[in-house]
């Protein structure tokens, strides 16, 4: 089965239920967590060298303009953020606040004041896995307000890189799950169970074989569903059947979430050429550099790296 991605024109309703979904997310989660960590849970260093050498040379109260910065993870990737003149742009008025109260003395941007800039004013446009997910009029808005000579640099989901590969893979595991009603049909094994005081192993087998995936590569959220599932059926007589129903019912919620996220990744992340499009109609061709963006743990690139100023 394949990931069907769906391009599709922005209306403003659709606009207005997508960015509710960014302010449930940035409402539900730890502004402090990095985006990429290691097994201590700290920022990856290969992050925090990009954003440092991005700035080393950046003079102080140098205005800054982050472009899509979610709680402010480029901020909190350089060690001087203070010593700037931040502006901080998200469509999520949650996000926002998230990075305000990081940082007070930086000035909040929305949608609207974005497109509202005439006037270049910004020195150092960044953006860290968020300018992708604008659409044009938003993207041309962000490189309208660069001055000329100013300097560009993101990170940019990586078109047929790690969290494309690895998210699309995933994305064809759910929906196969979804479509199977998988969940549902093992909640209601479950109970059958419980009436009958037998673990009906076979049936739960015939379940996950009509799916087609191979048991021994779950990805995260599919084999999350089926090492909790195996559990629940395993021991059916020592949860109430509330708590299981509450279970498979949180899980299809979860794996739906998931889907429609990684979804959402698969379809903005851009190819080379895709990058390069887009710099070049901000203006961004000088010294305009796009490199892939390894960290040491995996063999594919996890992002485009990309550098330039605006002529």
């Amino acid at each position: 089965m394949s990931l069907e991605i769906t391009f599709i024109h922005y209306s403003k309703n659709f606009v207005e239920m997508y960015m509710q979904a960014w302010d449930s997310y940035w409402q539900n989660n730890n502004p402090n967590t990095p985006v990429f960590s290691n097994h201590l849970g700290q920022s990856r260093v290969e992050i925090c060298d990009f954003w440092a050498s991005v700035f080393e040379n950046l003079a102080e109260k140098a205005v800054v303009l982050d472009v899509a910065c979610g709680a402010g993870a480029v901020f909190d990737a350089i060690k001087n953020a203070n010593a700037y003149t931040l502006y901080a742009h998200d469509g999520s008025p949650i996000a926002r606040s998230k990075v305000l109260k990081k940082y007070p003395h930086a000035s909040e941007v929305s949608n609207e004041r974005l497109l509202q800039y005439k006037k270049p004013f910004i020195e150092q446009l960044v953006s860290q896995f968020g300018i992708e997910y604008l659409d044009d009029e938003h993207v041309q808005g962000a490189f309208d307000t660069l001055l000329p000579g100013g300097n560009f640099a993101a990170l940019v989901h990586k078109k047929s890189g790690y969290i494309y590969n690895k998210y699309k893979a995933e994305g064809e595991q759910i929906q196969s799950l979804l479509q199977y009603d998988v969940c549902a049909r093992l909640g209601e094994l479950h109970e059958r169970s419980a009436r009958l005081q037998e673990t009906l192993t076979n049936e739960a087998k015939g379940i996950w074989a009509q799916t087609g995936l191979n048991l021994s590569d779950l990805l995260t959220g599919p084999e999350a569903l089926y090492a909790g599932s195996t559990q629940l059926l395993s021991n059916y007589n020592k949860y109430t059947m509330g708590d299981v129903r509450n279970w498979f019912s949180g899980m299809q919620k979860q794996l739906q979430a998931a889907l429609d996220n990684m979804m959402e990744i698969v379809s903005v992340a851009k190819s080379e050429d895709d990058v390069k499009h887009m710099c070049f109609l901000g203006g961004i061709k000088d010294n305009l550099a796009i490199q892939p963006l390894y960290i040491s743990s995996q063999n594919e690139p996890v992002a485009w790296s990309v550098r330039g100023k605006k002529c």
